[in-house]
């Protein structure tokens, strides 16, 4: 559902905007013993840059959810994601 929703999204931007993907959950597995590196599991797989949707979908579709899911992490990377100059 989230690629299906990240695909629509990015259809309906214009050409001049810029993007980026950071993910999380994607390491580790959905099991307890998992638990610990899926939690630590956050990267940014496309870099802000102006929007190119073939590489966007691209990034959406490398990498695969393992189930837990670290937001709390994901948003403090993110704050590193934005250019200087944002």
């Amino acid at each position: 559902a989230a690629r299906d929703a990240l695909t629509a999204f990015v259809d309906r931007l214009d050409g001049d905007v810029q993007v980026a993907l950071r993910v999380y959950g994607h390491t580790g597995s959905n099991t307890p013993a998992g638990k610990p590196e899926s939690c630590r599991g956050t990267a940014l797989v496309h870099p802000f840059a102006a929007l190119d949707p073939a590489r966007f979908r691209a990034a959406v579709g490398s990498f695969e959810p393992k189930g837990w899911t670290p937001i709390a992490a994901a948003l403090e990377a993110a704050a590193s994601d934005f250019p200087a100059d944002a």
